[in-house]
């Protein structure tokens, strides 16, 4: 169930922020999705993991855009972000802890207070400061969030995975670093079908699915002869995966629960040509 949606109210008017806020806003959904559903433990210590990872970016961006415009309130600013991000740990730390402990009222209490304290209050309030201010603009935007946006505008990248939260988190981390050919599908048979219409470069394949589990997978996608990587994700240990897969067609495996930066980091190594600097 989406909590939020977006709206031009929740807008600052500076296109590296906003678009930051709405990938804040798809994860804080998403993660009070996944504790509604009581979904499995990998999937929602991904969505924390990645949750954690990109509201540390988004503030050093941030930070970074206030200093240059000289806003007079930057360290207030600054000690709010602490605060925030002290919570998203404390989230991440009682679930880790004891998964039960995390209600979806509170994350639903967490959310709406990002939304209407921070970025409809104290984000909103720095907005005349800043919003012509080209220069500062463009140097906080090109703070890219592991490689620059520009170079995976043509990468064809499939997941499959039979958990439609997990495919929601993937394409909110891959949307966010510019992937625009994305294809999500939760069964492997279906995702075999399309890349005989359409190959793609790179297959994220979860292991254990019903019907053709991801090494089977993987295996098909050999014998078809098609220019793309396959990787398997598990909840296991990589170990226990290399040691059940036959590995044929594999070119990596990913471990769940995933992070963002180790999500595209494996991008860039298994197709073996950098993707940016």
């Amino acid at each position: 169930m989406t909590l939020i949606h977006w709206n031009k109210q929740l807008e600052i008017g500076i296109p590296f922020v906003d678009t930051d806020h709405r990938v804040l806003v798809n994860l804080l959904n998403q993660l009070h999705s996944c504790v509604d559903q009581r979904e499995e433990l990998t999937v929602l210590d991904s969505v924390l993991s990645t949750l954690l990872e990109y509201t540390n970016y988004h503030f050093r961006r941030e930070e970074k855009l206030l200093e240059i415009c000289a806003y007079p309130l930057l360290e207030e600013h600054k000690d709010s972000h602490r605060l925030l991000e002290g919570e998203v740990r404390d989230l991440c730390r009682v679930f880790r802890y004891n998964r039960e402990t995390v209600k979806s009222d509170d994350v639903k209490a967490f959310l709406n207070q990002w939304l209407l304290e921070h970025i409809m209050g104290e984000d909103v309030s720095y907005r005349r400061h800043c919003v012509d201010n080209i220069d500062a603009r463009t140097q906080a935007t090109e703070m890219a969030f592991l490689v620059p946006t520009k170079n995976l505008e043509d990468l064809r990248v499939m997941l499959v995975d039979d958990s439609a939260n997990f495919r929601a988190l993937i394409k909110t981390i891959l949307h966010a670093v510019g992937v625009r050919n994305l294809d999500l599908v939760g069964d492997a048979q279906e995702a075999i079908t399309r890349l005989t219409r359409r190959p793609v470069d790179i297959v994220f394949c979860d292991w254990v699915m019903d019907g053709m589990n991801g090494s089977e997978f993987a295996y098909k996608v050999h014998q078809m002869a098609l220019p793309t990587k396959v990787v398997l994700m598990t909840g296991y240990s990589i170990d226990i995966l290399q040691e059940r897969s036959t590995q044929t067609g594999v070119s990596a495996f990913l471990e769940k629960p995933i992070q963002a930066r180790q999500l595209l980091e494996m991008i860039t190594s298994t197709l073996r040509e950098p993707i940016g600097v």
